[in-house]
């Protein structure tokens, strides 16, 4: 995904200080495929350093173990970060955590806040990159509506981030935090854009992350494309010609969450109800 491989990068290099200083057992919360985990957390991280990735998907799970079968500092195992039961033999056994783009598919974030809390020992810092707004959530919300897809996107609110909409997020992301009893050392909304060069690569990104194509039979599938480039093209801010072979250039506008928290070295008691 060369969107979120793009800002993994980003925030990367922000908090490179932070990554290096990271040592012990990290856990990679949402690993997906492992690319990020191997590509770029790993180098980033202490030489003493090792990552668990963790993820709900079996599938990504055993294409992350085929992908970074070389290497001995990563392992994977599977798990819903959104539990009610963390297993006993996962509370407090990692250093520090990263989540990048996995947190805004959590409904439940009382329950992953405190399940990532429960992950780390006393001092234990993540990093996280969530996604807060994007096109393609708007279409969700519209086509959900629309006769033609609406049984196939009954549940289309389950996939757009629990952050969606909200007028103030970093408020509300920190009070989440502090309710769960971690101290917030960075929360920033940020605007962002990626360059798509054809009308194409936007689709064939939007199309690898839609959640409901596997519901939807082969002639239902051409139509919601063809639906989905035409909502596309009313809202794309920008497209400009780049040369005589018919490229152009396509700005993907969204906007993103970036929070730095850290479990206390000596843990406080925690108001259930502290969170918004």
């Amino acid at each position: 995904m060369w969107l979120q491989y793009r800002d993994a990068v980003e925030i990367l290099e922000e908090f490179d200080d932070k990554f290096k200083s990271m040592k012990g057992k990290i856990v990679d919360i949402g690993c997906g495929p492992g690319k990020v985990s191997k590509d770029l957390l790993l180098p980033k991280i202490g030489e003493n350093a090792s990552v668990i990735g963790i993820d709900i998907s079996p599938a990504m799970l055993k294409y992350a173990k085929v992908y970074c079968a070389n290497e001995e500092r990563i392992t994977f195992t599977q798990l819903n970060i959104e539990t009610p039961d963390l297993p006993d033999n996962l509370i407090g056994q990692f250093d520090h955590a990263t989540a990048f783009y996995c947190l805004n598919w959590c409904r439940n974030m009382k329950v992953t806040m405190e399940n990532i809390y429960n992950l780390l020992k006393p001092g234990g810092r993540t990093i996280a990159l969530l996604n807060l707004h994007h096109n393609i959530f708007d279409f969700y919300l519209e086509q959900q509506r629309d006769p033609s897809f609406s049984v196939y996107m009954k549940d289309a609110l389950k996939y757009i981030p629990p952050h969606y909409g909200c007028g103030n997020p970093e408020k509300k992301f920190r009070a989440q935090l502090e309710g769960a009893g971690f101290n917030v050392l960075h929360c920033s909304a940020r605007s962002k854009v990626f360059t798509f060069q054809t009308m194409d690569h936007q689709l064939d990104f939007l199309w690898a992350v839609n959640p409901f194509l596997d519901r939807m039979p082969e002639d239902v599938k051409k139509r919601y494309r063809k639906d989905v480039e035409k909502r596309l093209r009313k809202k794309l801010q920008r497209i400009t010609n780049e040369n005589s072979d018919g490229y152009v250039n396509i700005d993907d506008y969204y906007a993103i969450l970036v929070a730095v928290f850290e479990k206390p070295q000596v843990e406080r008691s925690v108001d259930s109800d502290a969170h918004i």
